[in-house]
């Protein structure tokens, strides 16, 4: 929430947190950015496959509990498809990174972010057919698109046909990371 109200906080440290004065939010900035620090903080600390849950009461000023996600994190076809062709690249690449607060599916050449959009980041009707990304993939797109020190690359499931050939994608994949 507190990206879509004040974007410019993204790239500030957590001690020296300001917002927009012209916000028409501005007055609320001071009551929500203590939350927001404390939540950060945790966020930082968190692991891939690990929540966190967070109390603050009278008995218990400051409560974490972590436990093991309920769901398992597992590598889909698309990921696997994509690790063999940035090892075909030759690509320095990293697996399940946290980029922010999001979960971010590859990190590539330090400058690059690639997720891999399931059936679960989509909205459909009950007989199945994919209306929109979800609003929480939208978001994080929106944030990741506004560092300025990342690219960000999102591949759909539907659009990765199986059909398409292995030197088709290394092309496509080698023009979204400027390498051709």
């Amino acid at each position: 929430m507190m990206f879509n109200l004040y974007p410019e906080i993204i790239n500030q440290p957590l001690n020296q947190l300001s917002c927009n004065p012209n916000t028409p939010f501005q007055m609320y900035f001071q009551f929500l950015k203590r939350d927001y620090q404390v939540c950060r903080q945790i966020l930082q600390r968190k692991k891939i496959g690990v929540s966190i849950d967070y109390f603050e009461n009278e008995n218990f000023p400051y409560l974490l509990r972590l436990r093991e996600d309920s769901i398992s994190r597992t590598q889909t076809l698309l990921e696997a498809e994509i690790i063999q062709i940035l090892q075909k690249l030759q690509l320095k690449f990293l697996k399940f990174q946290k980029v922010l607060i999001y979960d971010i599916d590859f990190k590539v050449m330090d400058n690059y972010v690639i997720n891999c959009n399931g059936p679960l980041h989509f909205i459909s009707t009950l007989d199945g057919q994919i209306k929109q990304k979800s609003f929480n993939t939208v978001m994080q797109y929106r944030h990741l698109k506004a560092l300025e020190t990342q690219n960000v690359i999102d591949f759909d499931f539907f659009d990765w046909k199986e059909e398409d050939s292995l030197e088709y994608k290394i092309s496509k994949i080698k023009k979204l990371l400027n390498l051709i």
